[in-house]
């Protein structure tokens, strides 16, 4: 059994206002991905879903990519001065919606989006091999 990165990529986003633990899971059985909604109907006979519950049936926690530090680092990693300087004064919990909005005002959206994917195929392919998941490509 395989699962296909490109297949599960994008459920790695995390933003840690969205959301505090760990929202989507990974069956090591049926190589689904469940969300803790999905899970809590699941298993309803018990009170609440917990980690611990969870890893003793073998459903562990999918990687989480912080998406707004990934965007930090994209900013950085473009090295310019004026886009530095947009977000040096732009708070923690406008920073994300900032980002969209600059992006796509400065028409940088495919760029952003080609180095968003590669962090996000290489947290994937790290979580995969750390929990000894078979994971590949689409093949085209």
């Amino acid at each position: 059994m395989f699962i296909t990165i490109e297949d599960i990529i994008y459920y790695g986003r995390h933003n840690k206002d969205e959301y505090e633990g760990s929202y989507w899971w990974f069956d090591l059985h049926d190589y689904k991905i469940y969300s803790i909604d999905q899970l809590r109907s699941l298993f309803p006979d018990e009170i609440f879903t917990t980690e611990v519950n969870l890893l003793m049936k073998d459903i562990i926690p999918l990687f989480k990519t912080e998406i707004i530090e990934v965007e930090k680092v994209y900013i950085q990693q473009k090295n310019d001065k004026k886009m530095s300087e947009a977000f040096c004064k732009v708070s923690d919990d406008k920073f994300d919606q900032f980002f969209k909005k600059y992006i796509d005002e400065h028409l940088l959206l495919n760029d952003w989006w080609n180095f968003e994917r590669k962090i996000l195929i290489s947290d994937c392919i790290e979580w995969c091999k750390s929990n000894r998941i078979r994971c590949r490509f689409k093949q085209r």
